[in-house]
């Protein structure tokens, strides 16, 4: 769907004025690829499939890409009308096609570098005609004096109105006032609606503008702040501490009017990990994410999972299909490795939590894996979350065979309950021993979940049950609905259309699942406490002369180790004191690796105790050394209701004691 807006032209003088032959010899022709939309990257990568209209796999951070996994333009091309080889990256985009009809097609944008021959700067807006905005002429109506760069923008007015203020602009290259473009603007009904590289004080007008705010060039005024366009997180200096910035604008409208945010669609420069995440690279609305920056990108099957979004261009209000963006809590399915692949993809994938900066090789599931994403009303009839085992090929959508996650929701039924003084409404946890205090939500056999009756729970109508449920699509018991508790299974939504033809996401989401509990070795291997000589071994109720220090050797053992902790308890008066264990990524003994103790099947020395970190209680006595070690899988449980975190798999612990004495 593409925005329609019908702007009159009240410019008539230009009226009759056709473009120059020099821009008609100037098609970009493959920009018709984004005709769907169009973005850029953060980051440069290699596509894994598919190949770009000049056979170049290389996608750099300058290139115009489309969401459907097609290459649009190269930065170079952008640059041509500027004699510039080199490529300088792409920080703000607007597309038009088709310029009088004649397939001409012009793109407004702003490069990350400044022109090395001197022609622009980096905050300047160019076209793809060899117009330019100067930074100044966009900025200066706002009080700033100096380049302060450009990050965000979208023309808003009809193509027949872009035509002819572009035709303007390219015949001036810049040579002309704010006065008079603003002029230019409001005669046309236009708009040019962006955001800034940096934050600016002082200004008398306006004191404080941020790199988080869309500004309105036609009317000289903030049209959003940062804290309009993202009211459920800190957004806002200095009432809520934060400046998430804004790379990527588009207006969804005919033309800007004045308070509505839910309009812009937009991208962040920084990312937010509470509640409702979301990153620096996924297109938001007031309401949240509407599209991850994994389904952005997964046309292209980068091997990043996360490459960031620098620009953006949508030619209409974007309703995409229905994905997954959350496993194993209100985890990002991108946040793991081959959480977004297309579909069949039989590249390595660990389906480990891994995000950035994340321990390598990452975390597992298990237990209970919350699963949830986004249907929009009118998409699905019905839907369900399907599986099958990693490395096994894609069945058809709505393959009677495919195996899918079964869910059984009991949904509290609600009651006025009297408090004494007045009747409250209350929505308690349903009682499973009492049928009478709940109805039931469940999927078919096959999974299927009925959109309608889902939608229903969530906000209180569905029959019988007059509460509303924060629910997720689905959540898999991955203990004894798997096939293999401890296997790697790749996960992706179907769902059956209003027309009854059977889809499913583009991409899929590799998970890999943990059900299996550390182990410690038997006695005498598990745990052991041996003299500073390293060999000799204190028997259990073993007695020591003389000795403060003593050595600490184990052995334990687990597919996904996490991490361990040991205490010395007894004493006079008797302590615990707690020793850390160091978590494998970080040992400075060698002797720990991410499977537990190395090598496998080996009493190791894991770390030394000094008794004299007892204190006075160091006194001759017999002392209590445990050991205990977890897994680092992620685990939750499901009541039925709600679904909570619960931690990670324990080894039943090991224990010995010994005797010493200062």
């Amino acid at each position: 769907m593409y925005k329609l807006i019908r702007v009159a032209l009240v410019i008539g003088g230009l009226l009759a004025v056709t473009l120059p032959a020099a821009m008609q010899d100037f098609p970009l022709q493959f920009l018709e690829n984004c005709r769907g939309g169009a973005f850029s990257t953060e980051e440069d990568f290699m596509m894994q499939q598919g190949e770009p209209y000049d056979g170049n796999p290389y996608i750099s951070d300058g290139d115009v890409l489309s969401p459907s996994g097609q290459l649009c333009a190269r930065n170079q091309e952008l640059l041509q009308r500027f004699d510039v080889r080199d490529d300088l990256g792409l920080d703000a985009l607007d597309v038009r096609l088709n310029l009088q009809g004649q397939n001409e097609h012009v793109v407004a944008f702003s490069t990350e570098l400044a022109d090395p021959n001197g022609n622009f700067t980096a905050g300047d807006l160019l076209f793809t005609t060899g117009g330019i905005i100067p930074n100044n002429v966009l900025v200066s109506p706002f009080g700033i004096g100096y380049d302060i760069g450009f990050d965000g923008v979208d023309l808003v007015g009809s193509d027949e109105v872009w035509e002819r203020i572009i035709l303007w602009v390219t015949e001036r290259r810049g040579n002309f006032s704010a006065e008079e473009l603003i002029r230019l603007l409001r005669d046309s009904r236009a708009d040019i609606l962006f955001s800034i590289e940096g934050s600016f004080s002082g200004g008398e007008r306006f004191p404080t503008i941020l790199d988080g705010d869309i500004l309105s060039l036609a009317t000289v005024s903030i049209a959003a702040r940062n804290s309009d366009l993202i009211p459920y997180a800190p957004a806002g200096i200095p009432d809520k501490g934060v400046d998430f910035g804004i790379d990527g604008v588009e207006y969804m409208g005919d033309e800007w009017e004045r308070g509505s945010f839910e309009r812009f669609m937009f991208s962040t420069e920084i990312l937010h990990e509470e509640e409702l995440q979301f990153t620096d690279g996924d297109v938001m609305t007031t309401s949240g994410v509407v599209i991850p920056n994994g389904v952005l990108t997964s046309g292209f099957v980068p091997a990043a999972r996360f490459l960031g979004l620098d620009a953006l261009w949508l030619p209409g209000a974007v309703t995409p299909d229905p994905f997954l963006e959350e496993m194993c809590g209100d985890l990002s399915v991108y946040d793991f490795d081959g959480g977004g692949v297309v579909m069949g993809d039989m590249t390595p994938h660990t389906g480990l939590y891994q995000p950035v900066g994340h321990r390598i090789p990452g975390d597992p599931c298990g237990a209970y894996v919350p699963i949830d994403g986004n249907i929009q009303p009118g998409q699905a009839t019905r839907f369900r979350v399907a599986y099958r085992p990693a490395g096994t090929p894609a069945p058809a959508p709505g393959d009677a065979a495919t195996s899918a996650v079964h869910t059984r929701w009991l949904l509290s039924r609600g009651h006025w309950h009297w408090t004494g003084s007045s009747f409250v409404w209350q929505c308690p946890t349903p009682n499973p021993g009492d049928p009478t205090s709940f109805v039931v939500l469940e999927t078919d056999a096959n999974g299927w979940m009925d959109y309608a009756d889902y939608a229903a729970a969530e906000n209180g109508t569905f029959p019988g049950s007059f509460c509303d449920a924060d629910l997720k699509l689905a959540v898999w018991n991955t203990i004894s609905d798997s096939p293999d508790p401890n296997g790697h299974f790749v996960l992706w939504l179907e769902w059956e259309d209003t027309s009854a033809a059977m889809r499913r996401e583009s991409v899929e989401h590799h998970l890999q699942l943990d059900n299996l509990a550390p182990t410690i070795a038997p006695y005498p291997d598990g745990l052991q406490v041996r003299l500073m000589d390293g060999t000799t071994i204190v028997p259990a109720c073993g007695e020591t002369t003389g000795e403060t220090e003593f050595q600490i050797w184990a052995q334990f053992d687990d597919a996904y180790y996490g991490a361990a902790t040991l205490t010395v308890a007894g004493g006079i008066p008797p302590i615990v004191f707690p020793y850390s264990v160091d978590a494998w990524e970080a040992s400075a003994t060698d002797n720990l690796d991410d499977t537990g103790t190395t090598p496998d099947a080996t009493t190791v020395f894991i770390r030394n105790i000094d008794m004299t970190d007892l204190g006075e209680s160091f006194q001759q006595c017999c002392y209590l050394v445990e050991l205990r070690v977890w897994d680092r899988a992620i685990l939750h449980a499901f009541n039925n209701v709600t679904v909570w975190f619960i931690g990670s798999h324990e080894a039943v612990p090991a224990i010995t004691t010994f005797s010493a004495g200062p």
